[in-house]
């Protein structure tokens, strides 16, 4: 399986981000495009957690892909097979500090885990759909736009606390694995 982790960054357990423009950008790779199951996980710190919508802890979305975002009140697994059929929970109901986040998808059904719990899950209902992507690079803490170019390639949806390993599995992992 694919995997990414960031750790250590700036001599911290976590890599920190604040405000407008901090993020990690990394290359389109097919790699982190897996079409028929994914995984996706992050440990992720806020003190308030409904100050962080709207913003994004990982995407490769705009038409396609997925993402663990914060939008609308709402902590959610965003995976596009057959349209985004989101995986939500309120954030009113996160705790402040740290939480792990996973989400997976097996084209099927998306399903959001928090802290190893099976929070919620969506999903056309139907078995066999590929996961879309539109060929877009993949941030941490941020999500691409729709012209993906350098020096335009966010939204300004940047998340704003810390974002720890995060992982990235071409299958759709569950509690047993």
């Amino acid at each position: 399986a694919s995997s990414i982790t960031t750790t250590n960054c700036s001599g911290e357990a976590a890599a920190i981000f604040k405000d407008t423009g901090s993020y990690i950008r990394i290359l389109n790779n097919s790699a982190f495009e897996p079409t028929a199951a994914i995984t996706t996980s992050c440990w992720a710190y806020s003190s308030n957690w409904e100050d962080t919508d709207p913003g994004r802890l990982f995407s490769c979305t705009e038409g396609g892909g997925y993402g663990m975002a914060m939008i609308s009140g709402k902590m959610g697994w965003y995976c596009d097979i057959d349209g985004y059929n989101a995986a939500e929970v309120n954030l009113s109901t996160l705790s402040a500090g740290w939480h792990h986040f996973a989400g997976t998808s097996d084209g099927q059904y998306n399903k959001l885990y928090i802290d190893g719990a099976l929070i919620t899950t969506a999903g056309p209902g139907s078995s066999g759909n590929a996961i879309a992507y539109n060929r877009r690079d993949l941030l941490i803490a941020a999500e691409p736009d729709g012209s993906n170019v350098a020096g335009s390639f966010t939204f300004g949806e940047q998340a704003n606390g810390r974002i720890a390993d995060v992982r990235i599995y071409s299958t759709a992992l569950t509690l047993a694995t």
